[in-house]
């Protein structure tokens, strides 16, 4: 027999209060206690059924990825920045760390055709059609123009709070890594990777009371150096502990804003999206625009293959509805801390929907929002044309992604949103 009751006094009893005679002794003819009042095993799943009784266990499952690409790009902004006590023109502008990105890809894809010479067919996947274009390009900054996409990689890296974008004295744009980026530089020092969500799921899901991650999971936490043979690693136990602690911003690049019109708010299987969607994105695109989604919190997929979006989605997906496909970078963390940062010095009118800010605060929302005036007027156009702003206000759809900026950050991050209210 197993009642509230029951429960309760057993709750009682090993917090050392004195019950009744007779309640011992039905907790012993229980077998959750022996003759001396010592819990037992039975006893002690129990406790852990009352405990989840009145606690509810914790389904969420937070992630996190960066890809190799990513990674490089993070590396070379914190070492352009270092280079900065000798040369200050070494700071890492958009166009300072495009040229060092330029360099190090014309270094890299020599190699590999010096490795591999005609054999193209033997290089790895990844590498290959863009060493095959590398050694037919006659410009190489077209080329890499053309194959890698540094600002892609750079607003990706903001919104996992790896690096953010600030101002120098002078007005410049440029980079900085963060605390937790810096973490993940000295990690990827030993291995240079791609990380990727469900790699990193498979360290944090079993920390949930009822579930466990599928085979295929295992094997790629294991090829990703987050899982050794029978625990996690310290790669692992970093990657989890990001996960569940990090910040996290809206973000939406123009393949992973198609794979996200696609999920339907009651769910769909990986499968059923590969086969709508293979015919007009990679399949490679796809399962990254997978992988980044859920590590936003904006998707969960479940490890029997289907794909659900979060509460923090499903605000998203309303923010955006509006918004074509093909719009490059919908959303970024650069759009939204200008969101935020409007939101702090406006007023919100809570029938209208809207937030409403005077001109003479704009330069205070400048500040606040720590973006160059440049890039802050870059991206109030942006979000003017994304539909998230108005004149001289914030429309529902920048609201509904300031709620979704709050439901994407784990528990007891604290409120992103305090605006006054009208």
């Amino acid at each position: 027999m197993l009642s509230e009751e029951i429960l309760r006094l057993l709750a009682e009893h090993t917090n050392d209060a004195n019950i009744a005679a007779d309640a011992l002794a039905e907790l012993q003819s229980l077998a959750y206690v022996d003759a001396e009042g010592n819990l037992l095993p039975a006893g002690e799943w129990a406790l852990e059924v009352y405990r989840l009784w009145l606690d509810g266990d914790d389904l969420t499952v937070w992630g996190f990825s960066i890809e190799q690409e990513e990674a490089e790009v993070l590396k070379a902004a914190a070492e352009l920045l270092e280079k900065t006590a000798q040369n200050p023109e070494d700071l890492p502008t958009f166009p300072r760390l495009r040229r060092e990105m330029i360099d190090r890809k014309i270094r890299q894809y020599k190699a590999l055709l010096e490795r591999y010479g005609r054999k193209l067919d033997e290089m790895p996947e990844k590498y290959r059609q863009i060493a095959s274009r590398f050694a037919e390009a006659k410009d190489l900054q077209r080329w890499y123009d053309d194959n890698f996409e540094l600002r892609e990689a750079l607003y990706s890296l903001e919104s996992f709070a790896l690096i953010r974008t600030t101002e120098d004295p002078k007005g410049r744009e440029y980079f900085v890594p963060t605390e937790p980026g810096r973490r993940v530089l000295a990690d990827q020092e030993t291995h240079l990777r791609d990380v990727s969500a469900t790699a990193v799921k498979t360290v944090s899901l079993p920390q949930r009371t009822f579930s466990a991650p599928n085979l295929e999971w295992w094997q790629e936490a294991r090829e990703q150096y987050l899982i050794g043979s029978q625990e996690p690693t310290e790669s692992g136990c970093l990657y989890a502990r990001l996960a569940a602690q990090g910040k996290r911003w809206p973000h939406l690049s123009r393949y992973e804003m198609t794979v996200f019109h696609h999920i339907p708010e009651q769910g769909l299987s990986v499968d059923e999206i590969y086969a709508e969607l293979e015919k007009r994105l990679p399949r490679e695109r796809i399962r990254w625009a997978l992988e980044k989604l859920e590590a936003r919190h904006l998707i969960d997929v479940l490890p029997d293959g289907n794909v659900v979006e979060t509460e923090a989605g499903a605000l998203l997906d309303r923010a955006l509805a509006g918004v074509p496909e093909g719009f490059g970078n919908p959303i970024n963390p650069v759009i939204v801390r200008l969101l935020k940062a409007l939101a702090e010095v406006g007023t919100l009118y809570v029938k209208e929907r809207k937030v409403r800010i005077l001109p003479r605060n704009l330069k205070e929302a400048i500040r606040r929002s720590g973006l160059p005036r440049e890039t802050f007027d870059n991206a109030l156009e942006m979000a003017r044309a994304a539909g998230l702003v108005g004149r001289a206000n914030i429309n529902e759809g920048g609201l509904l992604v300031l709620e979704a900026l709050e439901k994407m950050q784990p528990q007891g991050s604290g409120s992103l949103l305090e605006p006054p209210v009208v």
